[in-house]
């Protein structure tokens, strides 16, 4: 059913609606104003088609076949947390674009004249805040974030901890199941020691178990005010369920059990420091999508050296790592099918960063410049096995064609995500600086500078890979100068390999 809610100020834009939340259409109409309709009889008459992973997998097939034949528009997906290998197959049968639960607010560059969106109002009519400024490049924001923030991290488990006496991950898993099943998901609370070297390193073991007893005791006192349900995920990891608790006590029984540790004070240090992540059905439908939030929600609190962040508030600016994850699930696809083997990517990205610091790039442009090199053969997704297994120059008619397009279709990927340097990077880096290369024989400085770079990095990467010597790989590059590759690039490329061999192998004479 269409939504005519909305105000009249400005034209509004048709968007066919397949399984998407309501949290995400509603984010929709307070960005732009948009006519929603839900239904496969939607797509035709749509600008634009929005089909979200939530999708059932066994309709995946005749879903994207009916949409493909009667789309007029881009077929836009929106990836929730996990659901990163339903994205991919849906990219693979013919969507244009993939975007995050979360940032459907940037859809609204598809439709630049629409009119403006709704605020969003209260159950007395009351206009709340309008929504946060949109991030233009939500993928390139989670990008860097993973390039400053690296980090891993596992849950143990068992089925009783016989020094704190609580239930151990065993329980937890089958307790969360059954509230899960009887579809009462409850709010779920990861919580680990920030500081664990400095307050337990030097304990002895009996002192060990001493202080895990008391904490553990505390932290049960405390869950039965609030109604909560403790376990034991680890030695200094645990869990906590809340099947009645919103999002306002999570906080306030989350902050109480930070007090609490924060009085304990084991080798002389200020304190313990708890680390604690919550999130709750209000923002998450499925039990993997609020595992997910509480996960990365105890991590960003781990980063800030303790504390409690609430993986609701986290739902909206987190998406750049759910659109992180799906492409980089595309990446890994290909890796594992391409002939370039599994770190060709990876590989591209370090060198080309090499020569983006040598041609003076640095900020969010070396930033952009790393993603779109990460990225640069994610078109290939749509590519079959045979094609992606072999040589490129051995490639002819129908299998040709189908490889000549993988460049402009990796760039809509990450489009609307990454923005429009990441999406030209990848779409123009099969392009030759005398016009002579591919999709569209763009030539000189009307291909966009990363794309230049990456054009040469990954011709390098691909003559190291397949075993030419550094010297030939020199050779080759400066060979194509002028012709393939831009001049001032292939300098950069040269000036770098040249460090990789050494002082007294290195180039000479400038290409």
């Amino acid at each position: 059913m269409a939504d005519d809610s909305r105000g009249d100020e400005g034209p509004k834009a048709d968007l066919a609606s397949l399984w998407l939340s309501e949290a995400s259409k509603e984010r929709i109409r307070q960005s732009f104003a948009a006519e929603i309709t839900d239904g496969l009889e939607a797509v035709a008459r749509a600008e634009i088609v929005v089909l979200s992973t939530r999708l059932p997998r066994i309709r995946i097939d005749p879903v994207m076949e009916e949409v493909s034949g009667s789309a007029r528009g881009p077929v836009v997906v929106v990836c929730h947390a996990g659901g990163e290998q339903v994205a991919r197959q849906l990219l693979q049968l013919g969507a244009t674009s993939i975007i995050a639960e979360g940032d459907e607010a940037v859809l609204r560059q598809l439709v630049p004249n629409a009119g403006p969106g709704r605020s969003a109002t209260s159950e007395d009519g009351v206009i709340k805040d309008e929504p946060p400024p949109v991030d233009p490049e939500p993928l390139v924001t989670g990008f860097a974030q993973r390039i400053e923030n690296l980090r891993a991290g596992t849950l143990a488990g068992g089925e009783t901890d016989a020094t704190t006496r609580l239930p151990l991950s065993a329980s937890f898993e089958v307790r969360f199941a059954e509230l899960g099943q009887r579809d009462l998901l409850p709010r779920l609370g990861y919580i680990t020691v920030a500081n664990a070297e400095e307050s337990f390193g030097r304990l002895d073991r009996p002192t060990f178990d001493l202080v895990r007893r008391r904490l553990a005791l505390l932290f049960q006192t405390t869950a039965a005010e609030y109604g909560a349900e403790m376990y034991q995920l680890g030695e200094l990891e645990f869990a906590y369920l809340g099947p009645t608790m919103d999002a306002v006590r999570g906080s306030e029984f989350s902050r109480r059990l930070v007090e609490t540790a924060g009085s304990f004070s084991p080798s002389g240090t200020d304190g313990i420091l708890l680390a604690v992540g919550h999130a709750g059905p209000e923002v998450a439908g499925d039990p993997r999508t609020l595992r997910e939030l509480a996960d990365r929600a105890v991590r960003a609190a781990e980063t800030q050296n303790g504390g409690v962040v609430s993986g609701d508030e986290l739902a909206r600016s987190q998406a750049g790592t759910t659109e992180l994850e799906a492409a980089f699930h595309l990446a890994r696809w290909v890796a594992d099918h391409d002939r370039y083997g599994e770190n060709h990517g990876e590989a591209v990205a370090t060198l080309a960063v090499r020569m983006g610091n040598e041609l003076g790039m640095d900020g969010l442009d070396l930033v952009r410049l790393r993603l779109a090199a990460s990225l640069h053969d994610i078109g290939k997704v749509g590519l079959g096995e045979e094609v992606l297994r072999t040589d490129p120059d051995e490639l002819s008619g129908d299998q040709l064609e189908a490889y000549r397009t993988h460049p402009e279709k990796g760039g809509k990927f990450v489009l609307l995500s990454a923005g429009e340097a990441v999406a030209a990077a990848i779409h123009r880096h099969h392009e030759n600086f005398d016009g002579s290369g591919f999709p569209d024989g763009m030539s000189g400085e009307d291909i966009p500078y990363p794309a230049r770079v990456i054009a040469v990095a990954d011709n390098c990467r691909i003559l190291i890979d397949g075993g030419t010597p550094l010297e030939g790989v020199v050779e080759q590059i400066a060979e194509g100068s002028g012709t393939r590759f831009d001049p001032t690039v292939v300098k950069a490329a040269v000036t770098v390999l040249g460090e990789d061999l050494g002082p007294s192998q290195g180039p000479t004479q400038e290409p």
